[in-house]
């Protein structure tokens, strides 16, 4: 008796190899969608049986004779599946304590790393507060400046619409930048790492 779906369909579809892709497929297809139309999984199985029996079944309404030996492939198959799943777990367990130990050993490397991009952020922010306090200031020097001498408000209010020009133009854009490049950073370093050890 079968206990899960996956495990039935698994069986009937090793059990159809000698069908055509379209035959084989319309069969599968069927099963999938009785499973799915029937609320209670344990109780579809119940009521389809063995699966084997089925594959025989559509075997011989498409005139084609059952092999005796197939359930052992399918055993060797079942076989195969796990003892390549506990080698997969194996290598993946290896190769976690191998990244777990590279990550150790080039831990001062790392903070390094992360110091200068933290100095890095630090310095956007910091240009970008000066920026904005610098053109502020002066533009409003620059306005009181103004009924004092026109030529030295004039000269302010200029500075300071340069310092606002600098955050839209180049500031933002740097820190706009600087913040995709680290997320792209990240995702490469994760995806790298997760390569590795996934294998």
């Amino acid at each position: 008796m079968m206990t899960s779906k996956k495990e039935f369909m698994d069986v009937l579809s090793v059990r159809l190899a000698s069908l055509s892709v379209e035959e084989r497929n319309a069969a599968l297809r069927y099963y999938e969608e009785y499973f799915e139309d029937c609320e209670d999984e344990q109780k579809a199985l119940e009521a389809l049986g063995d699966p084997v029996d089925c594959a025989e079944q559509i075997l011989k309404e498409n005139g084609i004779k059952t092999k005796p030996n197939v359930g052992f492939v399918y055993q060797n198959h079942n076989e195969n599946i796990a003892g390549a799943s506990a080698e997969t777990k194996k290598k993946s367990s290896e190769r976690f304590v191998i990244a777990l130990l590279i990550g150790i050993i080039s831990f001062p490397l790392w903070i390094a790393a992360i110091a200068i991009i933290f100095a890095l952020a630090v310095s956007i922010i910091a240009l970008n507060i000066a920026a904005v306090a610098l053109g502020t200031v002066g533009l409003v020097a620059g306005v009181v400046k103004l009924f004092t001498s026109a030529w030295a408000g004039g000269t302010l209010i200029g500075a300071a619409l340069i310092a606002i020009g600098l955050i839209g133009l180049v500031l933002i854009p740097l820190a706009v930048r600087f913040i995709k490049l680290m997320v792209k950073l990240v995702k490469k370093v994760s995806k790298a790492l997760s390569g590795f050890v996934n294998g």
